[in-house]
């Protein structure tokens, strides 16, 4: 506040600073792997957080026979906590927990499914969108990516109750096997062979806010309230018949920082005339 004379009159102007806050990633921040851990199985792929443990999916190629198996694995050092079968024969992608619920989506079949992480039984089975791939939770709906077809690249918000869509964006990813929520942006693993991107998406609408160069054969993504998780697939070297076991990995993001917006305005308030 300060006193400007005009005409012999004070006039008194109150400086209103109005200081809003916002946060946005830092923009330009390498990715990198803080640690990995041995997978529980040759081939890994979905991953959900739950509480402290991480819940994979993981197959074993035995010749021309598949395993399929759901994992419950300590993030510490690999160890497997709880282990069941998965009685389908195709491949899943990304796994989502929503606190009660694991969700599965299932690559070959076009379906998403329910699972009780209890007993790993299948509850209650989807027709998804197009082939699903990616898939995450926000604490009230679920996501799911699209990697094919006149869907590819569509972001699916799902109401897990009635399995209704309640909006979808055009994601701009192709290859989007890996989707993970953080609080207040998606990530997503955009899978393609040996090489691959990692996207930082806007949860309102869809779009790319950055994009990273990143490993490929990265299958995967999950988040423990600081982290991200990826798989990194494993598989069979067909050269001389030898398996490249899968591992996790624990990926670092760069945190958002805090943005000061100030808008400044003034108010004009009148005195008595000077003596």
């Amino acid at each position: 506040m300060f006193c400007k004379s005009i005409n012999g009159k004070c006039q008194v102007i109150l400086v209103l600073v109005i200081i809003l806050y916002a946060q946005a990633p830092v923009l330009g921040y390498e990715l990198r792997v803080v640690r990995s851990i041995s997978a529980p199985s040759v081939k890994t792929a979905g991953l959900a957080w739950d509480n402290g443990a991480l819940w994979v999916y993981g197959y074993d190629v035995r010749g021309s026979e598949t395993y399929n198996r759901l994992y419950k694995v300590d993030p510490s050092n690999g160890g497997i906590l709880e282990d069941f079968p998965l009685y389908w024969p195709d491949d899943i992608g990304d796994l989502a927990f929503d606190g009660t619920y694991i969700w599965a989506c299932r690559l070959y079949d076009n379906k998403i499914s329910k699972i009780n992480p209890d007993d790993g039984t299948v509850i209650e089975s989807y027709e998804a969108f197009g082939r699903p791939a990616g898939m995450a939770f926000d604490g009230e709906y679920l996501w799911n990516v699209s990697d094919v077809g006149d869907h590819r690249g569509t972001l699916y918000k799902i109401n897990p109750a009635s399995f209704e869509v309640v909006a979808h964006y055009d994601l701009n990813v192709s290859n989007a096997w890996g989707l993970a929520y953080d609080g207040s942006h998606f990530w997503a693993l955009d899978y393609s062979g040996p090489s691959g991107s990692m996207h930082l998406i806007d949860s309102m609408d869809g779009s790319v806010i950055q994009s990273y160069s990143w490993m490929g054969e990265r299958i995967g993504l999950a988040w423990d309230g600081e982290y991200l998780w990826e798989s990194h697939f494993g598989g069979y070297f067909s050269g001389g018949g030898v398996y490249r076991w899968g591992t996790i990995e624990q990926v670092e993001v760069p945190e958002p920082t805090i943005m000061l917006l100030f808008s400044v305005g003034s108010l004009a308030l009148l005195s008595k005339r000077r003596p």
